[in-house]
């Protein structure tokens, strides 16, 4: 056996020792225009860099720690542990910092020119033009006509009604429409949040007068922050009328009576006792409860607390309903989803997230997909999904971008998805899409001009009456058609609701949006 020398076996491992010296001192001792050169520890932009009070104090450490590199992007080093905790806790104080600043200050707009001169466009129908651009921030944008294209935009909910849930590819599928996106936002349980009105029938009331998209009979495009109530006249003395805060919505603090109908589900239950009062189609009060309670066919069901006006009603008094809209123009509106917050309107940034109560972490860049729409002042319809980082201020720009001179905020997040032709284009989506409660689609549509809006049930919210009550009933002695609509709501304000001065009768009457 030949004996290999020690001095040998001691050099070649300290030759190997030196050869992995030599790499690391190529990651540990690098100069700042070395590491953006070759990408290392940058996460954010050079905002987050500590102070320059710092730089003499770490600076003179010969090695810096490769995972403070890595982890903060800060150019400076130090020479034990107690300094490397200073630099982490440190920077990521900045960072934070920086998160907030980015969260209040958008991008200027001509950062996004880019992405949208970009767009490849492909029409996928007369009328129907779909773009697309790659890059750090994606975009999918659907620009419809609505006026002039052969199409139909909308609202999809699953045929079993609304606590049930699909994915967008799911609900176009069943539907077989030309495209969607997501919509509302929604509960766990599948129900639907904010405004959603298909074919004229209000599926479900606004949630804190958000916005809301809304599409009329002749094919022209709204968006407003849109309010919903009811006064409910009675044959019995001790509530001859009755104030309805809302149509098919959860309840929630503030709202009082809300009403019920078969497009919520099959009964309305309470996890508390409380009032809930049936009234069928004809408008008799046909049972009463303190829990629990089946939603008469083409009737509804009211829920109150249990010392409200609506207790006092009993079986086989007579009701009649009307409901008001605001703001004026929203009567007539056929087709409707709501999301939130409102992103431009009458051709200037407004984002009220405040005012539509949302939290003010909605509009950070925390939020990697968002689905937003806009209308163009040629009357143009813009579905957009936007995927990378970004804030709300920066999609906001990028509608106006696109020529957007209203425009607000869907569901976004993991709910982010667009879908044409039966294919997800969105990359976020592609492999596991998160089930929504409504999608908003497109739907081909050769003879649009004849067809007829489906309207099976009756109790659908107008600006004067909400007929779930026969012609006898209206003839009845306890209402009196020729009286005031002022008169009645100020009535209803002052015995009823209380509320503050700002809110009057006759802002109400005028169809005037409510000051927060």
């Amino acid at each position: 056996m030949v004996k290999v020398p020690v001095f040998k076996t001691h050099s070649l491992l300290r030759s190997t020792l030196l050869s992995i010296c030599a790499c690391l001192s190529f990651l540990l001792i690098i100069s700042p225009e070395q590491e953006k050169a070759y990408g290392i520890g940058f996460i954010s932009r050079s905002t987050n860099r500590l102070p320059k009070s710092w730089q003499s104090k770490l600076s003179t450490g010969r090695y810096r720690s490769y995972k403070s590199i890595r982890n903060t992007g800060t150019n400076y080093g130090s020479r034990n542990h107690s300094s490397r905790r200073l630099v982490h806790k440190a920077a990521k104080s900045r960072l934070a910092q920086h998160s907030k600043s980015v969260s209040n200050k958008p991008i200027p707009a001509g950062y996004f020119q880019q992405f949208v001169t970009k767009l490849q466009s492909k029409q996928i129908l007369n009328g129907v033009i779909y773009k697309q651009s790659s890059g750090a921030v994606r975009l999918n944008v659907l620009d419809i006509d609505i006026a002039h294209a052969p199409v139909l935009i909308k609202p999809i909910v699953a045929p079993e009604g609304m606590p049930r849930l699909k994915t967008v590819n799911e609900h176009a599928s069943a539907t077989h429409a030309l495209a969607a996106v997501n919509a509302n936002y929604f509960k766990k349980t599948g129900v639907a949040l904010g405004t959603l009105v298909i074919d004229g029938d209000w599926i479900a009331g606004p949630l804190y007068d958000r916005v809301a998209l809304g599409i009329n009979k002749s094919g022209y495009a709204r968006i407003d922050r849109v309010a919903l109530h009811g006064i409910l006249c009675t044959s019995n003395q001790q509530a001859p009328k009755i104030w309805i805060n809302n149509i098919n919505t959860p309840r929630r603090t503030g709202c009082h009576t809300v009403a019920y109908t078969r497009r919520w589900g099959g009964y309305v239950s309470l996890p508390y006792a409380g009032s809930l009062v049936a009234i069928d189609a004809q408008g008799r009060v046909v049972s009463t409860d303190k829990k629990s309670l089946t939603i008469p066919y083409g009737g509804i069901v009211l829920s109150d607390s249990e010392d409200s006006a609506l207790s006092a009603l009993q079986v086989g008094d007579q009701t009649y309903l009307r409901w008001q809209v605001t703001p004026d123009g929203w009567n007539d509106i056929a087709e409707a989803v709501s999301g939130g917050p409102m992103l431009i309107k009458d051709n200037h940034y407004c984002i009220d997230f405040l005012q539509e109560s949302f939290r003010k972490c909605w509009t950070s860049n925390n939020i990697k997909a968002r689905t937003a729409c806009g209308i163009t002042a040629n009357n143009h319809l813009l579905l957009i999904t936007a995927e990378g980082t970004h804030t709300l201020y920066d999609l906001a720009h990028i509608l106006h971008e696109l020529g957007a001179v209203d425009a607000m905020n869907l569901d976004g997040g993991g709910s982010t998805t667009m879908v044409i032709h039966d294919s997800t284009v969105n990359m976020a989506s592609k492999s596991n899409g998160r089930k929504v409660a409504v999608a908003l689609g497109i739907f081909a549509m050769p003879n649009k001009d004849n067809y007829t809006y489906n309207r099976p049930c009756t109790y659908i919210p107008r600006q004067h009456s909400l007929d779930i009550v026969g012609n006898a009933t209206k003839q009845s002695a306890f209402y009196d058609p020729g009286k005031e609509e002022e008169k009645i709501v100020q009535e209803m304000l002052d015995r009823v609701l209380n509320l503050s001065p700002e809110i009057t009768a006759q802002n109400l009457i005028k169809n005037q949006p409510i000051a927060n």
